[in-house]
């Protein structure tokens, strides 16, 4: 086969992972990478996918040297998510701001960056010097009513209605007909 055929081989990759079809999308990757073998397009999918499965040091050893052969905003924040996915948050925003050195107005790196930010802020429950402290749970009936909580609101506003509406309507009656005339 020749570079066309590595190039439909990663676009079939590139679609298994849309599908979620890991698996696929590694063989394919593979196949393309037979053919051509620093496609790093064809490597990028290929750690996508192993990120996927949950084959960290794959993903991250393909996602690097995909970042490698060609350093542009896309292989920074394919590796910026494969980090943050992983719990690495630190590589996750060095790699969201490589991103974003690329293409500064790159949104999903924005905003990758800011849940990167938000989370590493400390908790608003955290006392110093006591460490973390659990926030407030609410009472076990409360989170067990789920849905339940919507319908008994909605239960609510209809009983207040009802008895305003009884009670305009019967002030309205007990007023004498000539208070209509004042």
């Amino acid at each position: 086969m020749n570079s066309g055929g590595a190039a439909e081989l990663v676009r079939q990759a590139a679609e298994a992972v849309q599908n979620e079809s890991f698996d696929a999308a590694v063989s394919f990757a593979q196949q393309a990478l037979e053919i051509e073998p620093d496609s790093a397009d064809a490597i990028s999918v290929l750690g996508i996918a192993f990120s996927r499965l949950g084959r960290q040091e794959e993903a991250e050893a393909a996602l690097q040297k995909a970042a490698a052969l060609r350093p542009d905003a896309a292989a920074h924040y394919n590796l910026a998510a494969h980090f943050y996915a992983s719990g690495n948050l630190e590589y996750a925003a060095d790699h969201a701001r490589a991103t974003l050195s690329y293409d500064s107005g790159h949104e999903a790196a924005a905003a990758l960056l800011r849940s990167i930010d938000w989370e590493s802020q400390p908790s608003p429950y955290a006392l110093e010097g006591l460490g973390a402290v659990e926030p407030p749970k609410p009472f076990g009936f409360v989170t067990d009513l789920g849905w339940s909580w919507t319908l008994l609101g909605c239960f609510l506003v209809a009983v207040y209605v009802v008895t305003r509406t009884i009670l305009f309507v019967r002030f309205y009656e007990s007023m004498p007909d000539n208070a209509s005339s004042l």
